[in-house]
Protein backbone atom coordinates (compact mmCIF):
# COMPACT_ATOMS: atom_id res chain seq x y z
CA UNK A 1 0.00 0.00 0.00
CA UNK A 2 1.47 3.29 -1.07
CA UNK A 3 1.71 6.17 1.37
CA UNK A 4 1.27 8.67 -1.46
CA UNK A 5 -2.21 9.40 -2.79
CA UNK A 6 -3.14 8.50 -6.35
CA UNK A 7 -3.49 12.11 -7.53
CA UNK A 8 -0.01 12.84 -6.20
CA UNK A 9 1.38 9.73 -7.93
CA UNK A 10 -0.23 10.89 -11.19
CA UNK A 11 1.39 14.31 -10.76
CA UNK A 12 4.79 12.73 -10.22
CA UNK A 13 4.33 10.52 -13.29
CA UNK A 14 3.28 13.53 -15.40
CA UNK A 15 6.30 15.51 -14.22
CA UNK A 16 8.58 12.58 -15.06
CA UNK A 17 6.94 12.26 -18.51
CA UNK A 18 7.40 16.00 -19.18
CA UNK A 19 11.04 15.75 -18.21
CA UNK A 20 11.67 12.65 -20.37
CA UNK A 21 9.89 13.90 -23.50
CA UNK A 22 10.46 17.68 -23.13
CA UNK A 23 6.77 18.00 -23.96
CA UNK A 24 4.73 20.34 -21.75
CA UNK A 25 1.37 18.75 -22.68
CA UNK A 26 1.51 16.11 -19.92
CA UNK A 27 -0.30 17.23 -16.78
CA UNK A 28 -2.15 15.42 -13.99
CA UNK A 29 -5.65 16.63 -13.07
CA UNK A 30 -4.41 17.82 -9.68
CA UNK A 31 -1.87 20.09 -11.39
CA UNK A 32 -4.56 21.74 -13.51
CA UNK A 33 -6.70 22.78 -10.56
CA UNK A 34 -6.50 26.48 -9.86
CA UNK A 35 -8.03 26.91 -6.41
CA UNK A 36 -7.62 30.31 -4.75
CA UNK A 37 -5.68 30.36 -1.49
CA UNK A 38 -8.69 31.69 0.44
CA UNK A 39 -10.86 28.77 -0.73
CA UNK A 40 -8.14 26.26 0.11
CA UNK A 41 -7.70 27.78 3.58
CA UNK A 42 -11.46 27.68 4.15
CA UNK A 43 -11.53 24.00 3.16
CA UNK A 44 -8.65 23.19 5.49
CA UNK A 45 -10.20 24.95 8.48
CA UNK A 46 -13.82 23.86 7.92
CA UNK A 47 -13.30 20.19 7.02
CA UNK A 48 -12.56 18.91 10.57
CA UNK A 49 -15.78 20.51 11.84
CA UNK A 50 -17.82 19.15 8.93
CA UNK A 51 -16.53 15.67 9.71
CA UNK A 52 -17.12 16.11 13.44
CA UNK A 53 -20.75 17.12 13.05
CA UNK A 54 -21.55 14.53 10.38
CA UNK A 55 -20.26 11.55 12.41
CA UNK A 56 -22.28 10.80 15.58
CA UNK A 57 -19.72 8.31 16.93
CA UNK A 58 -16.94 10.87 16.61
CA UNK A 59 -19.06 13.37 18.57
CA UNK A 60 -19.63 10.76 21.29
CA UNK A 61 -15.93 9.93 21.57
CA UNK A 62 -14.99 13.62 21.62
CA UNK A 63 -17.47 14.38 24.39
CA UNK A 64 -16.30 11.34 26.35
CA UNK A 65 -12.67 12.39 26.05
CA UNK A 66 -13.48 15.93 27.16
CA UNK A 67 -15.57 14.81 30.18
CA UNK A 68 -13.24 12.01 31.23
CA UNK A 69 -10.72 14.29 32.99
CA UNK A 70 -13.52 15.34 35.36
CA UNK A 71 -13.80 11.77 36.65
CA UNK A 72 -13.96 10.95 40.37
CA UNK A 73 -10.25 10.07 40.41
CA UNK A 74 -9.32 13.56 39.36
CA UNK A 75 -11.86 14.96 41.77
CA UNK A 76 -10.13 12.99 44.51
CA UNK A 77 -6.78 14.52 43.62
CA UNK A 78 -8.29 17.98 43.61
CA UNK A 79 -10.01 17.57 46.98
CA UNK A 80 -7.26 15.73 48.85
CA UNK A 81 -4.25 17.34 47.24
CA UNK A 82 -2.64 13.90 47.26
CA UNK A 83 0.13 13.42 44.75
CA UNK A 84 1.74 10.00 44.81
CA UNK A 85 4.93 9.23 42.96
CA UNK A 86 3.83 5.75 41.94
CA UNK A 87 0.87 5.01 39.71
CA UNK A 88 -0.42 2.14 41.85
CA UNK A 89 -0.26 4.13 45.07
CA UNK A 90 -2.10 7.01 43.43
CA UNK A 91 -4.72 4.67 41.98
CA UNK A 92 -5.25 2.98 45.35
CA UNK A 93 -5.83 6.31 47.11
CA UNK A 94 -8.25 7.43 44.41
CA UNK A 95 -10.14 4.15 44.49
CA UNK A 96 -10.44 4.25 48.27
CA UNK A 97 -11.60 7.86 48.19
CA UNK A 98 -14.20 7.07 45.54
CA UNK A 99 -15.46 3.89 47.25
CA UNK A 100 -15.72 5.23 50.78
CA UNK A 101 -16.36 8.97 50.41
CA UNK A 102 -18.06 9.66 47.10
CA UNK A 103 -19.92 6.38 46.75
CA UNK A 104 -20.50 4.91 50.23
CA UNK A 105 -23.30 2.60 49.03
Amino acid sequence: MSSISRPRLAALAARRKRKETCDERYYAPIEQRNIPFSQRLQDILAKPFKILFSEPMLIAITIYQSVRPASPCNLCSALTGHTASSFMGDAAVHLAFYCFILNPG
